[in-house]
């Protein structure tokens, strides 16, 4: 199945590569071809290293945090920006946030990893108790 997916996965990714130079590059909006094609292959290649991380490495409860998160994503969608930052602007923290940001990439990246836990622990928190968000 690995190598099915993969053989997939490379037929995608090359697709992208070849309509890469038409509408302009891979661009996300307005959407083109080797956007569709390279997010295709990047999903399939995901895909593969789950398995492998699941049944190879047996990382099945370590991953349970990501796909509790997984089963509820208009709630991830939303978290950040419609309800953490908010909070952050509400507390004042937000002062103290982008100062961080703005001192170097890492701290942007630190940044953005802590708001990704956060919102990954209060996501994973909702599923556990059946807490679901649909349109």
């Amino acid at each position: 199945m690995l190598r099915y997916l993969f053989n997939w996965g490379m037929a995608w990714y090359i697709a992208g590569l070849i309509f890469e130079p038409y509408e302009g590059g891979i661009k996300k909006d307005p959407s083109t071809m080797s956007y569709y094609f390279i997010t295709s292959a990047l999903a399939t290649f995901a895909i593969i290293g789950v398995t492998i991380l699941t049944s190879r490495f047996r990382l099945k409860k370590g991953l349970n945090f990501v796909m509790l998160v997984g089963q509820n994503p208009m709630f991830a969608y939303m978290t950040s920006s419609n309800i953490l930052l908010p909070l952050l602007h509400i507390t004042g923290l937000m002062v103290y946030y982008n100062k961080i940001c703005a001192k170097s990439p890492w701290g942007g990246f630190v940044t953005a990893l802590i708001l990704v836990i956060l919102v990954g622990l209060g996501i994973s928190t909702l599923t556990r108790k059946k807490i679901y968000l649909r349109t």
